[in-house]
Parts: C-alpha cells; sequence; structure tokens
C-alpha cells in the first residue's frame, strides 16, 4: 500500500499555484519559465525531461529543461530519442508497474529498477530519478516525465506530488508540441521553404547516431567549425537549444524517414 501522504498548508498553495500557471502555458519558453518557477517550487531538481513515445513505444519527441550546464555528452546519454537514459527509465518503469516510480538508494519499492540504472545515472553525475507518465487510451502514445536530480532526498510526497501535477505537465507539454507542429505547417506551406537543407539533415543524422564535430566534419569532409554553425543554424530554425532536441525535433518531422 502506498503511504498516505497529507500536503502542508505551504505545499497546498504552491501546488494551487502551479495548476494555475500551467494552464497558460503555449510556447516552448512559457514551459521553461514555469518548470523553472511553480513547478520548481513544488519539486526542486536539476533536470526535467519530457517525453512522448508513440503507439511502438519509440520517442517521438525528447525536451529537455534545466538551468545548469550540460555538455553534449551528458545530455545525449540523458536524452536521445533512440536509447537515452530518460527513455530507458521511462519504459522499464511503464513495464514494471511502477509508476510514479522514486528511484533512489533505500527506495526499496522501486529498488530493482534503480539497480539497473544505477550506473547510467553515475555515469551522468546523477543521484537519483522521478518518473511518472500514462499512456492515452485509444491511441497508444504515452507521454512521461523524469526529474533527475531531486535536490532533497526522494521521498513519497514528491511522487503524490508529481502525480498531482501529472495532468497540468501532459497539457503544458502537449501545447509546446501543437505550437511546434503549428509553426512547422507554416513554414512547409510558405513559397519556397525549406525546413532544413540538405547538408543539415545530414548532419543532423550523423547527430542522432553520436557522432560529435569533429567525427561528422571527417565523415562529410568539412571543418568542425562548419558543422556547428550548421547546427546553431538547425537550433535557430527548430527553436531549441541542444543537440538531443534538434534531433527529437527532426524526428517529430519525419525528416529522417523522408530522406530514407
Amino acid at each position: 500500500m502506498d503511504q498516505l501522504v497529507i500536503l502542508n498548508g505551504q505545499e497546498q498553495d504552491q501546488l494551487l499555484r502551479a495548476i494555475e500557471a500551467a494552464i497558460h502555458v503555449r510556447r516552448r519558453h512559457q514551459l521553461f519559465l514555469w518548470a523553472q518557477g511553480q513547478f520548481f517550487a513544488l519539486l526542486p531538481h536539476e533536470i526535467l525531461v519530457c517525453l512522448r513515445l508513440d503507439d511502438g513505444n519509440r520517442a517521438a519527441h525528447v525536451e529537455s529543461l534545466h538551468c545548469l550546464h550540460l555538455d553534449q555528452a551528458r545530455e545525449v546519454h540523458l536524452c536521445h530519442p533512440q536509447d537515452g537514459l530518460a527513455v530507458r527509465m521511462a519504459r522499464s518503469c511503464e513495464e514494471n508497474g511502477q509508476l510514479p516510480a522514486l528511484l533512489a538508494a533505500g527506495r526499496h519499492r522501486c529498488a530493482r529498477i534503480f539497480e539497473d540504472f544505477r550506473a547510467d545515472l553515475e555515469k551522468a553525475g546523477l543521484r537519483n530519478a522521478i518518473v511518472h507518465g500514462h499512456r492515452i487510451a485509444g491511441r497508444g502514445d504515452a507521454t512521461f516525465f523524469v526529474l533527475f536530480n531531486v535536490l532533497d532526498d526522494v521521498m513519497p510526497v514528491h511522487g503524490h506530488l508529481l502525480r498531482l501535477l501529472l495532468p497540468y505537465l501532459h497539457l503544458a507539454f502537449h501545447h509546446v508540441l501543437a505550437d511546434d507542429e503549428e509553426s512547422a505547417g507554416e513554414e512547409a506551406e510558405a513559397p519556397g521553404s525549406q525546413i532544413v537543407t540538405g547538408r543539415q539533415l545530414q548532419i543532423l543524422q550523423w547527430v542522432s547516431s553520436g557522432k560529435n564535430s569533429q567525427e561528422i566534419a571527417a565523415i562529410l569532409n568539412i571543418s568542425p567549425l562548419t558543422v556547428k554553425n550548421h547546427m546553431q543554424k538547425i537550433f535557430r530554425r527548430f527553436n531549441v537549444h541542444s543537440r538531443a532536441q534538434a534531433v527529437s525535433k527532426a524526428m517529430s518531422l519525419n525528416l529522417f524517414r523522408r530522406q530514407d
């Protein structure tokens, strides 16, 4: 049986503020501000990863929200749409019927799952995680949220709060995805528009395979600086801030599939 959790007055007030603010999230920058504001006040953490899995359990979109610096290798390790840590943890927690899952040392209910990912967490410099999400009835796709490095020790109240906020996280995240799809549609309809160039798509495909700028430059016979310049243009075009987000956006737009 789950441990009974009763919120104190401050937590109830913060929960209400977080819910009210989430309803108004429509764009990516608003989601970031909410995640680092009202949501953070309730659940202090270092990294929030938002995932949408399709009916084949493949990651169709990955969004990472954080204030700390994540180098390329660490972000890809956490957020790669195919085999990133967040994606694998979400799948495992769902398969084992452990949602919300409190993944930390000493949390016996999810001890086996935590041990399965302990080495991956340590590799990324992380000590704990909380995972929650749900699959949409009748559609098959799913939305999951993974909090890494909850600042205090992971407690049952954290899982309870994430359970209460899940509908509003889902709503805010899907508003952002809908805004992305609308923006992409408008660009595609503009005369002569092209989401990315052929060279940029090549670079994105190699990034999705885990190659760094130096490796991609050698493969394509261009300079590492040229690779980085292309990536900056892709970031602006996609309105993203990292390589993992760029790969996720390309996958959500089926750009790789179109190239096959």
